[in-house]
């Protein structure tokens, strides 16, 4: 008989790391999906969510599902890298796929995760419809905020990096 453990699912933009920053880049009535990932390197960290990654039970498996495609893995693992964060697996979206975020989601944890022999699973996830689906399979969900990036603050922080994104976008 295989050992039951206990599973957490992270989300990561909005979760573990501080994209809000750089969401205006896709709310644009032409997104510019690019340069919104090409400031991964550029997110702070939530440090109160990120700290849970290294004080969970020794025992406790740590899964990644992110909406992020497939190409920006290497930038994603330098991230978690940079900020010591602890995982297990860190599941994407393909490059070719376009569908809503919870979609996605849902997909690559039915097909990589759902059959595992876990005691239980507990997910943190930022998006509202992400939470609703994860729900929806009944799992148990914390809802994360950004606590961070107060006006002042967030409009420092964003004119700071839209000039290092003009730099590296060219």
């Amino acid at each position: 008989m295989t050992d039951l453990f206990p599973s957490v699912i992270f989300d990561i933009d909005g979760t573990l790391s501080s994209s809000k920053w750089r969401e205006w880049l896709v709310l644009l009535e032409k997104p510019k999906w690019k340069q919104f990932f090409t400031g991964i390197p550029f997110d702070p960290v939530i440090p109160e969510i990120a700290a849970l990654t290294t004080s969970l039970r020794k025992d406790t498996k740590i899964f990644l599902i992110t909406a992020r495609p497939d190409a920006y893995r290497i930038p994603t693992v330098d991230w978690l890298t940079k900020y010591g964060i602890q995982y297990n697996g860190l599941l994407m979206r393909r490059n070719d796929d376009h569908r809503p975020a919870d979609v996605v989601k849902a997909e690559i944890f039915e097909r990589q995760l759902g059959m595992l022999p876990t005691e239980w699973i507990h997910v943190f996830e930022d998006n509202f419809s992400c939470i609703e689906m994860w729900m929806s399979l009944g799992l148990s969900v914390t809802a994360c905020k950004d606590p961070h990036l107060t006006p002042p603050l967030f409009n420092q922080w964003q004119e700071k990096v839209k000039k290092d994104l003009q730099f590296v976008s060219r």
